[in-house]
């Protein structure tokens, strides 16, 4: 009987770091919990804390969004090519030039030539 509360007690003594560290920890922990405990206790016409920083209902419309309006036209899988473009279909795509534009393309444009016409030898 004597070599077994021996063998405990050195089993204690070598490995009394870890058992302070568990205790310690395992005091810290209630200590902890109490503390948690004690605040969140409500007072007479007061919120927990846990009440006070619950978080709000949220709106199903906020949560869910509603269903948008069609506006994208339908896609169109096929057309039948056209032959000729008539000058309302061209009309679409065109934007005529003011005379100051036309001008200006036209005056580069001569630039352009006179330069390569002085390069030739």
């Amino acid at each position: 009987m004597k070599l077994d509360v021996e063998k405990v007690l050195d089993w204690l003594h070598t490995r009394r770091i870890v058992l302070f560290a568990v205790l310690g920890g395992t005091v810290l922990l209630l200590i902890g919990l109490l503390l948690i405990v004690q605040v969140d206790k409500p007072k007479v016409g007061e919120h927990t804390l846990s009440q006070a920083y619950a978080a709000e209902p949220i709106p199903r419309k906020e949560l869910f969004v509603e269903e948008e309006p069609d506006f994208v036209p339908s896609f169109l899988y096929y057309r039948a090519p056209r032959e000729a473009w008539d000058a309302e279909f061209v009309s679409q795509f065109w934007d005529p030039l003011d005379d100051k534009t036309l001008q200006d393309l036209q005056k580069e444009a001569d630039n352009r030539i006179s330069t390569l016409l002085e390069a030739i030898p």
